[in-house]
C-alpha cells in the first residue's frame, strides 16, 4: 500500500520539473463517480445491491536520454460503498519499464508490474508481483521477436485470514517469447507464448475412494498461455477515428492437485470511437469457455485474478468533454460467470453496475 501513495505524489513532483527536464513528459487522469452495484457481495447468491462513490487515478511518465528509456505508470483508486463497508476496496496498480538499445537493431530491458488490493474485511484481496527481463531482436521492418525470463509471487490474502481448505498463494519462474508484427503505421499484432512454473507450498489434493484427500506431496502447476492480439486504427471521418482491438487467449493449468487442471478459451473485443460534438464512446466485451480435465474444478468458488468473475462482461461507457480538460461520462457494465459453472452445482452469477461521473486529464 506504501507504493500507492507514494507514486502519484512522485508523479505530481515530476510534472512541476517537467519544463525543466529535457525527454520528460507524461499525464495524469483523475476519475470521481457515483455508482450502483447489484451484487456488492460478488457472490452468486444472495445478492446484495449497494451504492458506492469510487475514485480513480491515473498517470504515466516517461523519460528519454540518447539510446535509453524509462516509463512508469500508475492506475489506483478506491472503492467506498455506503452499507456494505466491509466490501470497500483500495487497489492499486504499479508498471516500470526500463529499455536500452545498444544497437540499430537490438533491445534489452526490464518491467516490472505490482498490483494491490486491500479490502475493508480480507475476502478475495491479493498483491501480486512479477518481473521480467527482455531481449528484443528487429527481424525485418515489420518483425520483432522478444524473449523473456523472470519471475512472479501471488499472495492471496484470505490464505491466512479465512478457513479457505484450498491455498492460493504461490511463487516461481516464467519464461516466454513474443513476436511483434506491423503490417503499417495503424495495424499492428502481437503473438505471445509463456509457461509459469507455480509453486505453491501447500499440500496437493487427490482423489481416493471417491472423496478428495491431502495427497503426500507439494502441489505444482505449470501454468502455460499463449495468445494473439490485433490492433487497428481507422480514420472515418474528418479528425475522428475507430479504434478496433480483438484478442484470443488459450491458457492451460497442468498440476498435481486433484480438481485443479483446466483450460480456458478467452475472447476479448474493444471499440473505441471519436465521436462528433466531443462525444467518445468505449465498448468491451469478454466471452470465456472453459474445460476441466478432472470433470471439476475446486477453485470455481475463490476469488482469482487468472479467473475472475467476469469471464464473461460487456462494458459500456460514454464521455463528452464540457470544458477543456474535462469531461463527463456515464459507464454500466453486466458480468456473468464462466459457461461452465455448472460442476459446481452453483447458480448463475449475475452482477450489474452503472456509474456516473466527472473525468479531469492533464497532459505535461
Amino acid at each position: 500500500m506504501r507504493f500507492g501513495v507514494a507514486i502519484p505524489l512522485l508523479i505530481s513532483l515530476l510534472a512541476a520539473g517537467s519544463a525543466a527536464g529535457q525527454g520528460l513528459g507524461g499525464r495524469a487522469r483523475i476519475q470521481i463517480g457515483q455508482e450502483y452495484d447489484t451484487n456488492s457481495w460478488r457472490t452468486y447468491s444472495p445478492n446484495e445491491p449497494d451504492e458506492l462513490a469510487r475514485i480513480v487515478i491515473e498517470g504515466s511518465l516517461r523519460y528519454g536520454k540518447g539510446s535509453q528509456r524509462l516509463s512508469l505508470s500508475y492506475h489506483g483508486g478506491f472503492k467506498a460503498f455506503y452499507h456494505q463497508t466491509a466490501e470497500s476496496l483500495v487497489a492499486t496498480s504499479l508498471a516500470a519499464v526500463y529499455r536500452w538499445s545498444p544497437g540499430e537493431n537490438w533491445l534489452l530491458g526490464a518491467r516490472i508490474n505490482l498490483y494491490d488490493t486491500t479490502m475493508k474485511v480480507h475476502d478475495r484481496d491479493y498483491f501480486l508481483a512479477r518481473g521480467e527481463l527482455f531481449a528484443r531482436r528487429r527481424i525485418s521492418r515489420w518483425l520483432e521477436l522478444e524473449c523473456f525470463l523472470g519471475g512472479r509471487y501471488f499472495l492471496f490474502k484470505p490464505d491466512d485470514s479465512m478457513d479457505y481448505s484450498l491455498k492460493l498463494t504461490h511463487a516461481g519462474p516464467l519464461a516466454g517469447a513474443r513476436l511483434y508484427i506491423r503490417g503499417s503505421r495503424d495495424v499492428s499484432a502481437v503473438l505471445q507464448y509463456g509457461a509459469e512454473l507455480r509453486l505453491f507450498g501447500a499440500t496437493a489434493q487427490m482423489l481416493k475412494a471417491g472423496a478428495i484427500v491431502p495427497a503426500d506431496m507439494s502441489r505444482l502447476d505449470i501454468r502455460h498461455s499463449g495468445s494473439i492480439r490485433v490492433r487497428q486504427r481507422i480514420r472515418y471521418a474528418e479528425g475522428l477515428h475507430l479504434i478496433i482491438e480483438a484478442a484470443y487467449t488459450l491458457s492451460v493449468n497442468d498440476t498435481n492437485s486433484y480438481g485443479s487442471a483446466a483450460h480456458w478459451h478467452r475472447l476479448s473485443l474493444l471499440l473505441s470511437a471519436q465521436l462528433p460534438y466531443d462525444f467518445t464512446l468505449h465498448l468491451m466485451g469478454t466471452l470465456q469457455f472453459s474445460g476441466y480435465l478432472d470433470g471439476i474444478y475446486v477453485e470455481g468458488d475463490l476469488y482469482d485474478p487468472d479467473a475472475d468473475e467476469n469471464e464473461n462482461s460487456f462494458i459500456v461507457r460514454l464521455s463528452y468533454q464540457i470544458w477543456g480538460d474535462l469531461s463527463v461520462f456515464v459507464h454500466g457494465a453486466v458480468y456473468r460467470n464462466d459457461f461452465q459453472s455448472r460442476e459446481l452445482d452453483l447458480p448463475s452469477f449475475r452482477r450489474e453496475t452503472v456509474m456516473a461521473g466527472l473525468a479531469y486529464d492533464l497532459t505535461f
